[in-house]
């Protein structure tokens, strides 16, 4: 092998590290474990709870406004809402979500799931449902 042919490996060698390292940060692996995660539910505009996440997470949360009820089970390291006494479902068909800035809304009942890291992005949260 040549000296140039080194180096052009070494730099393909690197290109290809990035772009892997760039896919996992962009997926929420790397995110995952290197901070806390935790789970916020918001109703009605406001901070119902917040619940620290791990992969052995297990935990349903029956939630009842005035304007209706949803239960959110978390588990495996996500969260999805099973149940909604609203009319169109969209917030149950959703499904599971475990990535960081994942959400789920249930717009009739004012409800907001959202994943999120230690970096404490409440006020964004309120921007958007203000």
């Amino acid at each position: 092998m040549k000296k140039g042919d080194i180096i052009i490996f070494v730099v393909i060698l690197f290109v290809f590290i990035g772009v892997f390292g760039l896919i996992k940060y962009r997926n929420g692996s790397i995110e995952k474990n290197s901070s806390k995660i935790y789970i916020d539910i918001y109703a009605q505009q406001e901070l119902y709870k917040s619940i620290p996440l791990t992969a052995d997470s297990e935990e349903v949360i029956e939630l009842k406004t005035p304007l209706g009820k949803n239960i959110i089970k978390i588990h495996d390291g996500g969260v999805e809402m099973i149940e909604a006494d609203c009319p169109d479902s969209i917030c149950e068909n959703t499904g599971f979500v475990n990535k960081m800035g994942d959400v789920i809304v249930c717009l009739p009942h004012e409800v907001l799931v959202e994943i999120r890291g230690n970096n404490n992005n409440k006020e964004k949260t309120d921007e958007v449902l203000n």
